[in-house]
């Protein structure tokens, strides 16, 4: 019997810390062979994918996979901009994890696609792209 995409692309890694309040972070490797994974850091770096279920750090991690086409919840940062549906997100450059709206110039690391207005620290539906890394 075959995976379905859903099973496919959502996968548990154990995390570096406890992640059981960090629903809608972004995370990446932490660079070891254990595969943990750690809040995702905005400066050029690839995330693997979102937190849709953190646990604390004896648990695994569900994390939604970049480039998925997934709509997951996504957290935005405590300064987002401006964010409306169809609104390309960035990494945050202050608060790690989280995602802006693109500024559309300058180094930054696109990851989601808006599916409703952001607000400053929420929670919002967002599609999961192919993370890209833009200079």
């Amino acid at each position: 019997m075959s995976k379905t995409l859903v099973a496919d692309a959502i996968l548990a890694f154990p995390g570096a810390a406890d992640y059981s309040t960090n629903r809608g972070f972004f995370v990446r490797f932490d660079g070891t062979a254990d595969r943990v994974a750690i809040v995702a850091t905005p400066a050029s770096q690839r995330p693997l994918g979102v937190i849709v279920d953190g646990q604390p750090t004896t648990g695994q991690n569900s994390i939604a996979l970049s480039g998925s086409g997934l709509v997951v919840k996504v957290k935005c940062a405590a300064s987002a901009g401006t964010i409306n549906p169809g609104t390309l997100l960035q990494l945050n450059t202050t608060t790690l994890g989280t995602v802006s709206a693109d500024a559309g110039s300058g180094g930054r690391v696109i990851v989601a696609k808006a599916l409703e207005t952001g607000a400053n620290d929420a929670l919002i539906d967002a599609i999961l792209l192919t993370e890209t890394v833009l200079t």
